[in-house]
C-alpha cells in the first residue's frame, strides 16, 4: 500500500476535473475585480483602504461575502451606471475565488504608495516589467498587506501571470511539490516563480486558478478518486479517526478498548465520542476498523482505574500488515503534528491509541476497498440510531414501516414556520430546510409535514401519508424509484422483477387517493432527511422533469428499468433537509436548486432561552445578573450569550469555517440540571468545533478564542476538549461572551453569592 505520488493526484485531477467548468467563476471575478479597479484609478486621485477592501471582497467566495455585500462594495463608489452595470452582472453570476470569512485590507497611512504601485501595475506604466513593479512594491513592506491579499488582486488583475498565493495554496505546494514558501509580501516575487516552476513542469493551464483548484481538490480527495469512500460515507456523520495498537484477543472478540484511566495521552480511550472511527493494529496486522458508539464505562482491575469504550467492528479480509500501511502514512499530506501513529524517522509509534488525519483516514478505506462495513458489537449488529428529532438518520436508509389503517401521529401544535413551510410547498410542490446541525431542521420538516396533512385532510389522516426516507452515499435510483431483483424460480432459471422504490411507492398511494373532481385531496408527503449527502442527478433520474411546477397529473415519462409510464399526482409534495455543514447550497445542482425552494435554518439560541427560561435572547444578561436565579439557569442563560458570540466569530472572524458550520442550538434544549448542560458542551458542541479545526487548534484558539490559552474549554497542547465542571464552563462562557455575571452559586439554594464574572472583550468583525 502506498500513498498517491504527485503525478498520480495531477493525473487523476486531470481526469476528474473539468477546468472548463471552473473557468467562468475565475473569468467573472477577474472582470469585476479589473473594471473596478480602472474606474477607481480614473476617477479618484488616491485609493486606500476602502478601495482596496472593495476590490478584494470581490474576489471572495460567495458564503462568506455574498453577491448583496458585493453590490453594496461596488455602489459605495460614484461610478457610472454603464460601469456599475458591468460589475453587477459578474456579480450575478458565479463569483468568488478565495476566503471564507470578512476581510478589511488595511493600508491607513500608505494610500500614496498603494496608488501609485496599482496606477503602474494596471496599466504596465511605460511597459515596466510587471515583475518588477511587484518586486518594488513588496520591497516597501506595507503592513497591512500580506502575500495573500496581494496574489488575489495580481491573479485577478492577470491571471495568466501571477498565482493565488493564500494559506490553503502555499500549504499545498509545500506538500505536494516541496516548495516552502514564504506568507510575507517581500518574499511574494520568489514565492511566484516557485508557482510558475510547478504550473509549467506539471502541465496545468496557464490560468493559474486551474493549479489553485487542484490543491482544494487533493486535500478532499487524497486517495486521487473522488469515488472512493470517505469517513462520511462510513460512518454516516462527520468522525475524528484513530489508530490503536493492540494484542489483547479479548478486546477484539469483545468490542472494546480498555485503556488506563490516567492523563497519558495515548490512554485516553475517553476521547472516542459517538461513531469515531478507530483502525486496529492486532499483532502487527490491520484487521478491522470500528465505529465508536459512545459508551464509556470506568473499571477497576489489578489495583488500578481504567477506561471502556466499547465499539461496533467491522473485520476487513484479508488483514494487512502493518509495515505496508505505516509506509503509506508516512506521507507529509496524511501527517499529523502531534500523537500521529508513525514517527518522524518513518517507524510505527509504541504507545496504545493515536490520532489519523482525514486525509490518512479517508485514503486507508479507500485502499482497503470499504463501502459498507457490516458493524457488529457485543450485543450484534446495530440497529439504525435516531436522530435527536426523532427521525431515522443516514443509516437507516428504508422508509418508515408504516400500515396505511395506522392513525398520523399529529403534533398540539405546528412548528415555528410552518406558514412559510407550506406556502413554498403550495407554491412549487418541494422545499429544502437548510442550515447547520442542530438547528432543528429534521424535527421541524416532520411536525410541519404532519400538521399540513392533519389540516387537509377529511376525517383521520393514515400514517402512510407522511413518509420519511434518508439520503446517503450509496442511495441510488433503484431505492428512490425502482430497480431490477434477481430470483431464481423452481426451474433454477434467474428471472429479474422490478422492484418499486420509496419515492414510486408514496407517488403510487397519493395517486390511488387521488380524485380530480373533489375539492380538496389528501396530501402525501415524503421527508426526504439529508438531501444533500445524496447523489441528487442519479437517484432523481429522469423524475427531475416531473418536479417542475405545473406538470405534476400533467406529464408522463417512461421509467429507465420497466418503461413504464409514471406521473406525479398533484397531492404529492416533497421536504428536504440539508445539513450545510457538509455541502453548501451552491454546491447542488442547478437543475435541483430551480425546482426546490430553499429556507435558511439558522441557529436560534434565542429560542433556548424562550424554552428553557420563559424569556427571549435579550433576557439572558438579565438573568446572569439576577442573583435569585439558580446556577442552572445561569448556565443556560451563560450558554445562550456564548453560542452567539461564537456563532458570530465564526461567520466573521473564522478563516477555514462558513456561515452553514455555524454550531446548533438544539443542543441546549431539555437539560435538567447544570451538568448535563456542561455535558452538552463537552461532547457534542465544543467537538464540532475541535473537528472542524481538526490538526488546527492555534487557528481555533486565535480566532474564536482571542488567542485566550487560559481557556478551560480545551486542552490546548493537546487539541482535545478540556475536562470541566459546570462551574468552570460557566466562567469561560461568560468571558467569551464578554458578559458581566454574578458568580455560579449565588442563585436560591445554591449558596453563598459569588463574585462577579467579569468577561475580557471580545473582539469581532460585523456580521451581514
Amino acid at each position: 500500500m502506498n500513498p498517491p505520488n504527485t503525478e498520480t493526484l495531477v493525473e487523476a485531477y486531470f481526469g476528474h476535473v473539468d477546468w472548463e467548468a471552473q473557468r467562468e467563476r475565475a473569468e467573472n471575478t477577474s472582470e469585476a475585480v479589473r473594471t473596478l479597479a480602472d474606474k477607481l484609478l480614473t476617477t479618484r486621485d488616491e485609493l486606500g483602504s476602502k478601495e482596496l477592501t472593495a476590490l478584494y471582497n470581490l474576489a471572495q467566495h460567495q458564503n462568506s461575502y455574498g453577491r448583496e455585500k458585493k453590490r453594496e462594495a461596488v455602489d459605495q463608489f460614484d461610478i457610472s451606471s454603464g460601469v456599475r452595470e458591468t460589475i453587477h452582472d459578474c456579480i450575478d453570476g458565479p463569483i468568488g475565488i478565495v476566503g471564507s470569512g470578512t476581510y478589511t485590507v488595511d493600508v491607513d497611512g500608505e494610500e500614496e504608495l498603494v496608488t501609485e504601485f496599482l496606477n503602474e501595475f494596471v496599466y504596465r506604466v511605460l511597459n515596466k516589467d510587471l515583475d518588477l513593479i511587484l518586486e518594488k512594491f513588496a520591497s516597501d513592506d506595507v503592513s497591512g498587506i500580506q502575500a495573500g491579499i496581494i496574489s488575489t488582486l495580481a491573479y485577478a488583475l492577470y491571471p495568466t501571470e501571477f498565482p493565488l498565493a493564500n494559506s490553503p495554496a502555499r500549504e499545498g505546494l509545500a506538500d505536494y511539490f516541496g516548495y516552502e514558501v514564504s506568507d510575507q509580501l517581500t518574499d511574494y516575487p520568489d514565492t511566484v516563480e516557485a508557482f510558475r516552476t510547478v504550473r509549467d513542469e506539471y502541465g496545468f493551464a496557464s490560468d493559474f486558478r486551474h493549479l489553485d483548484y487542484f490543491f482544494q481538490w487533493a486535500a478532499a480527495n487524497p486517495t486521487g478518486n473522488p469515488d472512493d469512500p470517505g469517513m462520511a460515507d462510513v460512518t454516516h456523520e462527520r468522525a475524528d479517526a484513530y489508530w490503536v495498537n493492540q494484542n489483547d484477543e479479548q478486546e477484539m472478540d469483545e468490542y472494546y478498548l480498555r485503556a488506563p484511566d490516567d492523563d497519558y495521552y495515548t490512554h485516553r480511550a475517553d476521547r472516542l465520542t459517538e461513531d469515531n472511527l478507530v483502525f486496529h493494529n492486532f499483532n502487527g496486522e490491520l484487521c478491522a476498523i470500528s465505529r465508536a458508539t459512545g459508551d464509556i464505562r470506568a473499571t477497576y482491575d489489578d489495583d488500578e482505574d481504567y477506561e471502556i469504550t466499547h465499539l461496533e467492528t467491522h473485520q476487513i479480509e484479508p488483514t494487512v500488515s502493518k509495515d505496508d500501511v505505516v509506509t503509506a502514512l508516512d506521507h507529509d499530506p496524511f501527517r499529523l503534528d502531534d500523537y500521529y501513529p508513525v514517527s518522524s524517522n518513518g517507524k510505527l509509534n509504541q504507545g496504545y491509541l493515536f490520532e489519523l488525519s482525514d486525509e490518512a483516514a479517508n485514503w486507508l478505506l479507500g485502499e482497503l476497498g470499504i463501502k459498507n462495513p457490516e458493524w457488529k458489537g457485543p450485543d450484534g449488529p446495530r440497529p439504525p440510531e435516531r436522530s435527536d428529532s426523532g427521525e431515522p438518520p443516514d443509516n437507516a436508509e428504508e422508509t418508515e414501516d408504516t400500515d396505511s389503517d395506522d392513525p398520523l401521529p399529529v403534533p398540539d401544535s405546528p412548528p415555528p414556520r410552518h406558514e412559510e413551510i407550506t406556502r413554498q410547498l403550495n407554491t412549487t410542490g418541494q422545499v429544502v430546510l437548510s442550515g447547520p446541525p442542530g438547528t432543528g431542521k429534521t424535527h421541524t420538516a416532520t411536525r410541519s409535514a404532519r400538521s399540513w396533512v392533519d389540516d387537509h385532510t377529511d376525517g383521520e389522516p393514515s400514517a402512510e401519508q407522511v413518509r420519511t426516507v434518508t439520503f446517503h452515499p450509496a442511495f441510488a435510483y433503484e431505492d428512490f424509484l425502482e430497480g431490477l431483483t434477481a430470483k431464481t424460480t423452481d426451474d433454477g432459471d434467474v428471472v429479474y422483477d422490478e422492484e418499486p422504490g420509496h419515492f414510486y411507492e408514496i407517488a403510487k398511494s397519493a395517486r390511488e387517493a387521488y380524485d380530480p373532481t373533489a375539492d380538496t385531496n389528501p396530501p402525501y408527503v415524503l421527508v426526504v432527511d439529508e438531501i444533500n449527502r445524496g447523489d441528487l442527478p442519479q437517484i432523481l433520474g429522469e423524475a427531475i422533469t416531473l418536479l417542475e411546477p405545473g406538470k405534476r397529473g400533467e406529464h408522463e415519462i417512461d421509467l429507465a428499468h420497466s418503461g413504464k409510464s409514471f406521473t406525479l399526482p398533484p397531492n404529492l409534495y416533497l421536504i428536504g433537509t440539508m445539513n450545510t455543514a457538509d455541502q453548501s447550497i451552491g454546491l447542488v445542482d442547478a437543475a435541483l436548486r430551480r425546482r426546490f425552494r430553499f429556507l435558511r435554518f439558522p441557529p436560534e439560541p434565542e429560542r433556548v432561552a424562550e424554552i428553557e427560561l420563559d424569556d427571549d435572547a435579550d433576557g439572558a444578561d438579565a438573568v446572569l445578573d439576577d442573583p435569585e436565579a439558580t446556577s442552572h439557569e445561569r448556565l443556560v442563560a451563560a450558554s445562550v450569550s456564548a453560542l452567539g458570540a461564537l456563532n458570530e466569530r465564526i461567520c466573521t472572524d473564522a478563516s477555514r469555517l462558513e456561515r452553514g458550520q455555524q454550531l446548533g442550538h438544539t443542543a441546549l434544549l431539555g437539560h435538567d440540571t447544570p451538568q448535563d448542560v456542561a455535558d452538552a458542551w463537552r461532547f457534542q458542541l465544543l467537538p464540532q468545533l475541535a473537528e472542524y479545526y481538526y490538526g488546527q487548534m492555534e487557528s481555533l484558539r486565535r480566532e474564536l478564542f482571542d488567542g485566550a490559552g487560559d481557556s478551560a474549554l480545551f486542552d490546548w497542547e493537546h487539541g482535545t476538549v478540556g475536562d470541566f465542571d459546570p462551574e468552570t464552563l460557566y466562567d469561560a462562557l461568560c468571558d467569551l461572551a464578554d458578559a458581566d455575571a454574578v458568580g455560579f452559586e449565588a442563585g436560591p439554594g445554591d449558596g453563598e453569592p459569588g463574585d462577579a464574572v467579569d468577561g475580557e472583550a471580545a473582539t469581532t468583525a460585523s456580521d451581514e
